[in-house]
């Protein structure tokens, strides 16, 4: 339509018109639901044909002024963005036109184009002369509220800051992270951590290592990364936390180590770990051990730890500490069918220490008891656990 037009400035008047009167005939009452940002539908069909013309037209006033259109922040910006393409190429061709109207006699229609292009030109100027900060700023302050409220949501300042270049990109990043605090404990939380964090993994493609402010993308990542292991999700943490630098990847494996009891999750856990980063695993799981033996108060608040304790006839710290010795039988499984070697005889002390602890534990309970059956009772629970 646009290249074979043989007076396009005069067809896309005619548009404009066509879709100036289609617009004022809709319904006043979608307009105002636009407005309002309310529901209900605007499908009508003036509507529809005279936003289409519109923006064929050339018509960014007009096709604003349609609640097909105005509406969403989408839909604005894509209004916005699409005329002022279409607004530098009509303009360049209106100058070809003009060229040809002054150098040659072949093109006899060139002369009433040049003139229609004339009564068109400082609107068709204004469009083409618009940058996208212009476009951002315009919907900023839309009268459409619902509008104006998208343009602060972060998915929307992220697609801000993905056309706008690497600057922005980076202070959005900056901004995202200084936003950590905030958002930790609101309804929003997992969304925003998941969106952060992959806006964060796209800047380590997408900008030049000058302007990355890696520390934000680590810490969006790192948050991201401990909401996954709060909430249980192992398969996933060690994808992540292997993004991580070596120290704030140890700390969050080791804390996630600590909080599985659930042979089964531990098993998953050892597995992505052993996948991602197994030269780490040995010491990650060595000091998770060492942790859970020297301050096993801090994580007894599991009502089936205390169950179990309560089953076995010893403390659940007691138990939590006997319980975290089982991560070296286990790494040491999960590693064979992997095929991975793991070095933890050099503090496999921890395995003494542990005798010794059922020891004290055993001595304490005879010694709690009148005469042989509680020795033999206590036995038989130390054997089970």
């Amino acid at each position: 339509v646009r290249s074979g037009q043989p007076r396009p400035p005069l067809w896309q008047r005619m548009c404009r018109e066509a879709a100036s009167k289609l617009l004022r005939a809709s319904a006043p009452t979608a307009q105002a639901r636009a407005l309002e940002g309310g529901s209900g539908s605007v499908l009508t069909t003036p509507v529809v044909e005279g936003s289409i013309l519109a923006v064929l037209g050339l018509g960014l006033d007009l096709s604003l002024s349609s609640p097909l259109v105005s509406r969403s922040w989408e839909d604005a910006a894509w209004a916005h963005f699409r005329l002022m393409a279409d607004a530098r190429a009509a303009a360049e061709r209106a100058k070809h036109r003009k060229r040809q109207a002054q150098t040659s006699a072949l093109y006899p229609h060139a002369v009433e184009n040049v003139a229609e292009d004339m009564r068109f030109m400082p609107e068709l100027e204004r469009l083409a002369q618009l940058e996208p900060e212009d476009v951002f700023r315009a919907l900023g302050e839309s009268r459409v509220e619902k509008v104006r409220r998208c343009a602060a949501a972060p998915v929307h300042r992220a697609q801000r800051a993905l056309v706008l270049g690497p600057e922005a990109l980076a202070e959005l990043i900056l901004e995202l992270a200084d936003g950590l605090d905030a958002a930790a404990g609101s309804a929003e939380e997992p969304w925003f951590l998941r969106f952060a964090a992959h806006l964060s993994l796209y800047a380590r493609t997408a900008l030049k290592f000058p302007d990355l402010p890696r520390e934000a993308c680590d810490a969006l990542l790192l948050a991201y990364a401990r909401h996954l292991a709060e909430g249980r999700q192992v398969r996933l943490v060690a994808a992540y936390a292997a993004l991580l630098p070596p120290e704030p990847r140890a700390r969050t494996m080791i804390d996630l180590f600590k909080g599985l009891q659930s042979p089964s999750e531990r098993r998953r856990a050892l597995e992505t770990a052993l996948r991602w980063f197994p030269n780490d695993v040995p010491t990650m799981i060595l000091d998770a051990v060492a942790e859970l033996r020297a301050a096993p108060a801090v994580h007894t608040g599991d009502a089936r730890l205390a169950e179990r304790a309560s089953q076995l006839g010893v403390k659940a710290a007691d138990l939590l500490r006997l319980e975290a010795l089982g991560w070296f039988d286990l790494a040491q499984e999960v590693a064979e069918v992997l095929g991975v070697e793991l070095a933890l005889d050099a503090k496999l002390e921890a395995v003494h220490a542990g005798n010794c602890l059922l020891r004290t534990i055993f001595l304490e309970d005879t010694a709690a008891d009148d005469g042989g059956a509680g020795a033999g009772a206590s036995a038989a629970t130390m054997a089970a656990a």
